[in-house]
């Protein structure tokens, strides 16, 4: 269950149920199952750190007549990861373990515990290829848990990869620690690497909102149309003026001359 953008709460159970048939009978009965829970951590923002803290039950039973057993573990770990880029990863694993064993047989209790501190470096040699040096240390009932080991991996298809490697001493991580078992010399496995994107379930997250928007829409104003203003620029009409004509100068009369009478 996600509770925030880097957080998110986890659950499983596995329940088995196994039983002899035929020349198996004398096996009994076995019953187990295995219980986890646990608080994960992935920092969304840069992607470099995610972390998980883990509490997980173990219970067996076993109806086999020669060892009837019931047998009860609890199991507390955390684990983390740092890329600081794309080449390396840094991994590391601290976890403890109590548990009790009842023969029912007599009615004797068992009891154990231990302690593991694990760790991984893996560098991306290429696209395609990666190294890893690997190292353990701890106690499990009372024995030494302690292993270094090399691992070398290559991508048969994409986010399948498989990896070869040899361990000196005895290496365990936390689900190993979790089910009694350890590496020790040569071993090869296969692995698988997957997230949201790869199993096509991952989601787009919005941008936080500051208010929440009404579920229904108020209706927008009624703004009243503007009939528009059409201006119309008319020149105005250029007069021009005729030049003034100069008045024709008066033409000159020549004086009259005095008539002359003859007399009689």
């Amino acid at each position: 269950r996600t509770l925030s953008d880097n957080w998110s709460a986890i659950a499983r159970d596995v329940y088995t149920r196994s039983e002899g048939v035929g020349l198996s009978a004398a096996q009994g009965i076995q019953l187990q199952n295995q219980f986890q829970m646990g608080l994960a951590y992935r920092d969304t923002e840069t992607g470099r750190w995610n972390g998980l803290m883990r509490a997980e039950n173990r219970v067996n039973r076993s109806s086999l007549t020669s060892s009837l057993t019931d047998e009860d573990t609890w199991i507390v770990s955390a684990h983390g990861t740092y890329h600081p880029s794309r080449d390396w990863t840094f991994a590391g694993q601290l976890a403890a373990k109590h548990g009790a064993q009842v023969i029912l047989n007599d009615g004797s209790i068992n009891t154990y515990s231990g302690r593991l501190a694990s760790a991984r470096v893996i560098w991306d040699l290429a696209e395609r290829v990666d190294a890893s040096l690997y190292g353990s240390y701890g106690r499990d009932g009372g024995g030494k848990l302690s292993g270094l080991g090399i691992e070398v991996g290559a991508r048969i298809i994409n986010n399948l990869w498989f990896s070869a490697g040899y361990t000196k001493g005895r290496f365990a991580d936390v689900d190993q620690f979790s089910s009694n078992t350890s590496w020790s010399g040569w071993h090869a496995r296969l692995r698988y690497k997957f997230d949201e994107n790869s199993l096509a379930i991952a989601t787009k997250r919005s941008a936080p909102q500051t208010a929440l928007e009404p579920l229904v829409r108020q209706p927008e104003p009624v703004v009243p149309a503007v009939a528009p203003v059409i201006t119309v620029v008319v020149p105005a009409p250029v007069v021009v003026e005729p030049a003034p004509v100069p008045a024709p100068e008066p033409a000159s009369v020549a004086p009259k001359r005095p008539v002359k009478q003859d007399r009689y």
